[in-house]
C-alpha cells in the first residue's frame, strides 16, 4: 500500500501517478475493496489547463496513447472496486465516446436491469460565455459515464430526490386519469422526484453557490455536482476514490458525507491544495 503523507483524518492522500498508484494497491492486496471510484480525467485538450497559477498539462503524442493511457486507468479502476462497485468517468465532447466503449468493453455493455456495465449517461449542463466566431451551437454539457461492475450496485435514490416543479404539484391536486400524465392510482411521492439523467447544475466559480470557496484548480468541478454522485452511488461508511484528484473535491466531498476516501495526484499542487483543504473541512 502507498504510504500516505501526512494524510488528513478519514482518508488516504497519495502522491503519485494514477497508474503506478492503482498497482501498488493491487498488489498490496486491496483488489476489490473499493465501492465508488469518481474520476475527472484529462479531456484530451491537447494543451496545458492553468488557473490562478496552478497548471497541468493535458498534451498527448496522439490520440492512440491517450486511449491506452484510460484503458490502463479503468482497467486498474475495474480491478480495485468490490463487485458491488461502481465508477463515474467524467469527460466531454472530445473523448466520451471514446470512453464508452473502452467502458463496455472491461465493465461490460449493462443497459438492463441486472446486467453488470453500463448504467447511466449523465449530462452536466452549465451555462457560460460563448464564442460568436464558433459557427455552431455552444459546447455547455460534460458527460458522466457510470458503469457497475456487477449485477448488483448500490443507488440511494432517496440520497439524491429532488423537489417536484410546482407545476407538477399542481397537476396532482386535480384528476389526471386520461390526461396523459399518468395512470390511474399513481401518487405523486411527496420525499421529491429522483433527478433525470441530465443536471443543470452552475460550474465552479470565484463566488460559490453553495457556501464553499473554490481552491481555484483548473476544470475544478462544483461540490453540488460531486455530491450528487457520492450520495447516490456509496453509502456512509464506503470507502470512495479519486486518482486524479487535482483540487480535492472528491475526497473533500466523501469526507462531509461520512465516506472514507483515498485520493491521488501526480501535481505536488495538487495534494497540497488537497490537504490543506480536507484539513479545514
Amino acid at each position: 500500500m502507498p504510504a500516505p503523507r501526512e494524510s488528513p483524518p478519514g482518508g488516504r492522500l497519495i502522491h503519485g501517478d494514477n497508474l503506478e498508484v492503482m498497482e501498488r494497491l493491487l498488489a498490496g492486496g486491496h483488489g476489490g475493496t473499493i465501492d465508488l471510484i469518481v474520476t475527472d480525467p484529462p479531456f484530451f485538450t491537447q494543451r496545458p489547463q492553468e488557473r490562478d497559477g496552478i497548471a497541468y498539462s493535458d498534451q498527448w503524442t496522439s490520440l492512440d496513447a491517450y486511449l491506452a493511457w484510460l484503458r490502463a486507468t479503468v482497467e486498474r479502476s475495474h480491478a480495485l472496486l468490490r463487485p458491488t462497485g461502481s465508477i463515474f468517468v467524467h469527460l466531454d465532447w472530445r473523448a466520451s465516446h471514446h470512453a464508452r466503449l473502452i467502458l463496455d468493453e472491461v465493465f461490460g455493455p449493462g443497459g438492463e436491469a441486472g446486467a453488470p456495465g453500463f448504467r447511466n449517461e449523465i449530462i452536466w449542463c452549465y451555462t457560460g460565455p460563448g464564442s460568436p466566431a464558433m459557427g455552431q451551437f455552444n459546447r455547455k454539457h460534460d458527460t458522466i459515464l457510470w458503469h457497475s461492475k456487477g449485477a448488483r450496485w448500490t443507488f440511494d435514490r432517496d440520497a439524491v430526490r429532488v423537489p417536484h416543479h410546482p407545476k407538477t404539484k399542481q397537476n396532482f391536486r386535480g384528476d389526471l386519469e386520461g390526461s396523459g400524465f399518468t395512470n390511474p392510482g399513481h401518487e405523486l411521492d411527496e420525499a421529491g422526484k429522483v433527478p433525470e439523467d441530465w443536471w443543470v447544475l452552475p460550474v465552479a466559480a470565484r463566488f460559490p453557490v453553495d457556501g464553499v470557496h473554490r481552491v481555484g484548480y483548473p476544470t475544478e468541478k462544483p461540490i453540488a455536482l460531486i455530491e450528487r454522485i457520492i450520495r447516490a452511488a456509496s453509502r456512509p461508511g464506503d470507502l470512495v476514490a479519486d486518482f486524479l484528484c487535482g483540487g480535492g473535491t472528491v475526497p473533500f466531498v466523501a469526507q462531509r458525507c461520512g465516506r472514507l476516501w483515498i485520493a491521488s495526484d501526480r501535481n505536488e499542487q495538487a495534494i497540497a491544495l488537497t490537504r490543506a483543504r480536507l484539513r479545514a473541512a
